[in-house]
């Protein structure tokens, strides 16, 4: 939780004080030295962002009426397909591909909703990143199927660009998501990429804009007991100290993962 507090420094100066008796010192320092430092360790040690959870979800998933869900799915829309044949190089892009996708439910839902969607079967998840709308646009907790024409590789991150015959299958299926706090979150790329985690954290450092983004800010949290980068837009007011919570899907840039808030209703602050 934050306190937001200013220390005051106060010199007293006395002339012809009398010294105190040394029971008396005794007594006051050892009182006032066991309560600092039982009430500091207690309160440092103890607390977690996630001690403030409210309950909440975003907006977009309260309208979709769809909760969240620590199972994985059960089915195989293809999606491992996808991500096999994605181009490993940064820059590269791999067209005239026909690769069906059937059943995989959308996850997370970008600020460009028609354009930038997150995808999740039973063996992972994939993102798009479309030069045109799709429609009906999509909602978490949608079961959709498509198929895959072109995929890139943006700064290590994987991403569909041009998807053909998307239609949305049925609505309502619970949004799986990592629980980031209630295991040692790796950020492993290779085997969480482009899932959504559910996480609680304190604001360690406002690192400035990103390496190479005029769009988005960097910051510090602490997760657990690791520090995890996420990704915000520059005019999002976030302090040091504060608490927020993210739904928010595992993203790549040049050498490391990171949580990415692609839209700002997907996190939530706390205090």
């Amino acid at each position: 939780m934050v306190s937001r507090w200013f220390p005051a420094l106060i010199c007293v100066f006395a002339l012809g004080c009398t010294k105190a008796p040394p029971e008396d010192t005794e007594t006051e320092t050892e009182t006032d030295t066991d309560t600092d430092t039982d009430t500091d360790t207690d309160t440092d040690t103890d607390f977690d962002c996630r001690d403030l959870d409210v309950g909440w979800l975003p907006e977009a998933m309260e309208d979709a009426e769809v909760e969240l869900t620590t199972v994985r799915y059960e089915t195989d829309a293809g999606i491992d397909d996808v991500i096999a044949a994605s181009p490993t190089t940064d820059g590269t892009e791999t067209t005239g591909l026909s690769i069906v996708v059937d059943g995989a439910v959308v996850t997370y839902v970008g600020f460009w909703a028609e354009r930038n969607i997150w995808v999740t079967d039973a063996n992972g998840a994939m993102r798009t990143y479309l030069g045109a709308d799709v429609s009906p646009v999509p909602q978490f907790g949608d079961t959709v199927g498509f198929t895959v024409n072109a995929i890139k590789n943006y700064k290590g991150e994987i991403e569909i660009t041009a998807l053909s015959n998307w239609q949305v299958q049925s609505s309502g299926a619970d949004v799986y998501a990592v629980e980031a706090n209630d295991q040692k979150l790796a950020l492993d790329y290779p085997t969480q990429g482009r899932l959504t985690i559910h996480a609680f954290g304190e604001v360690l450092a406002d690192n400035g804009m990103c390496p190479e983004d005029t769009r988005n800010k960097c910051y510090d949290i602490s997760v657990g007991d690791q520090t995890v980068e996420f990704r915000a837009y520059k005019d999002k007011v976030i302090y040091e100290g504060e608490c927020w919570q993210f739904l928010v899907p595992l993203a790549y840039s040049v050498d490391h993962a990171y949580l990415n808030v692609d839209d700002l209703d997907t996190m939530y602050w706390l205090d």
